[in-house]
Order: C-alpha cells, then structure tokens, then sequence
C-alpha cells in the first residue's frame, strides 16, 4: 500500500506539472497495529519518500494526539489551524489519546472530518492502537469514508522476531554464534509474546539497549572494543530485561 500512496501522488505531480487537470487526492492513511509492530518506522518510510520526491514543500508536523487537548474554548481548533499553516501534513500519533468522553472525541473527529473536506491539499496519517482505531471510527461513520487508507500492521510471530533480533544485533555491530544463542534468543521471545501487551519488536530493541549497557560497561577501562556475544552475557541481559519489567508485566522465567 505505501508505494501504492507513493506512485499516486508522484503520478498527480507530474499532470499538475505538465499543466494537465488532475482531481488531488491527498493522503488520508490510518494506520494501526499492536505496540512494537514498527507502526512509525512505516510512517517514516512513507513521509521520507513525500518530502524526498518533493511532494511535500513544507516538514510533516507529528503530534500526539493528547497534544491536541486544550482546556479553552476553541483552544483545539486553534492548535488545528496553526499547524494546518505551517505544515503539508500532520501525522497525528498516539490516537487513543482523544478518547476522553464520547462529545470531546466526537468534537476532535469533526475538526479532523471538515479539514478533510476543506484542505484537499493537506495530508493527514492518523496512528494507534487497533481497538483506539475501531472506537474512533465508530463515533463519526464518515470518517472512515475520508480517510479511505487502512494499513493494518500484523503482531510478529516468534520466528518473526527472533530475526528481528538477529539483525538489530548485527546492525548494532554485534558477533556470535548463531548456533550457540538462537535457543535463547527464540525463549527469549516467545516470552515477549506471552506478555499482557505483546512486546513485538520494542521488547527485542529494548534487550539490544540492555547487552549495549553491559558492553559498555565492559570496556569502560579499555580501549579495545570486543563486540563477541556469548551465550552467558545474553542470558545474563535477558533476566535483567525481564527483571525491570513492572510485576503485572513479567513472563515466566526461560527454562533453561
């Protein structure tokens, strides 16, 4: 679907460049998956190649939705106006932020709604949660008509990780045995599945940031940077992963 958005908004700079009508369609993406599922690294791809492609003339604003919240009258539709000024699209994060009460959230979706309607050169990427997604869409039956791109992201099943995992640590510069962890690394993350809130990916970031302390520490007293991961230091950087974890959060212990 992303290049989809791409190759049509290229296709309508090139007629409108070439003096050719052309009916605009924006972008109006919602795009929502589980946490950790790269749901920014998607929107980042898609707003890279706008800009680069010089489909957007001014820098993409992000905001995160609870910063659309204000406690004056007209205070939202303010915040609204200024960035539809100084921007050729706003991604707006986070979008289960706006559920606070059924009328201000209805409020927020008809703002959104008549910007659709009435910019029809201005962008728009709504991003969240599946279930923020759904409620949202409930409250107001023609949002979903004006912002006809769905990109739902799927949870990463285990072996999905695991190689998520073997390449975050080969790009952090990391050597190993892939024979020697790999069963520790696929426990490693058939725990993250287990937890209440799938850690997909962001659990798996968040051990490479652990094993980048650990090394750290290692080579504080010399100049010699040994990057080889064992099998003991990775175990040694999964308990303590899953060792911070707030207690309603913890996955049973790796047996092994």
């Amino acid at each position: 679907m992303l290049q989809d958005l791409i190759d049509q908004q290229l296709f309508q700079e090139k007629k409108r460049k070439l003096g050719i009508p052309t009916q605009i369609r924006p972008i109006r993406l919602l795009v929502f998956g589980s946490p950790g599922t790269g749901k920014s690294t998607v929107v980042k791809i898609l707003k890279d190649a706008l800009v680069e492609n010089g489909i957007l003339h001014r820098p993409p604003k992000y905001v995160a939705a609870r910063n659309l919240l204000s406690d004056r009258v007209g205070g939202t539709e303010q915040l609204l106006k200024e960035i539809i000024e100084t921007c050729d699209m706003v991604i707006v994060d986070e979008i289960g932020g706006l559920l606070i009460d059924d009328a201000f959230t209805e409020s927020i979706v008809q703002q959104l709604t008549f910007i659709a309607e009435e910019y029809p050169n201005f962008h728009i990427i709504l991003v969240g949660y599946p279930k923020d997604m759904q409620d949202l869409l409930n409250l107001n039956a023609g949002l979903a008509s004006r912002f006809p791109n769905h990109l739902v992201i799927d949870d990463y099943d285990a072996d999905g990780l695991a190689e998520i995992a073997f390449a975050m640590l080969q790009s952090e510069g990391y050597t190993y045995d892939r024979g020697e962890i790999e069963e520790l690394i696929h426990g490693f993350v058939e725990q993250l599945l287990l937890r209440k809130n799938l850690g997909n990916a962001r659990g798996v970031r968040s051990l490479v940031s652990v094993l980048d302390q650990i090394f750290a520490s290692r080579s504080r007293d010399t100049a010699k940077l040994n990057l080889e991961l064992d099998k003991e230091t990775l175990q040694a950087a999964i308990s303590m992963y899953l060792d911070s974890q707030p207690e309603e959060e913890k996955a049973r212990p790796i047996g092994f």
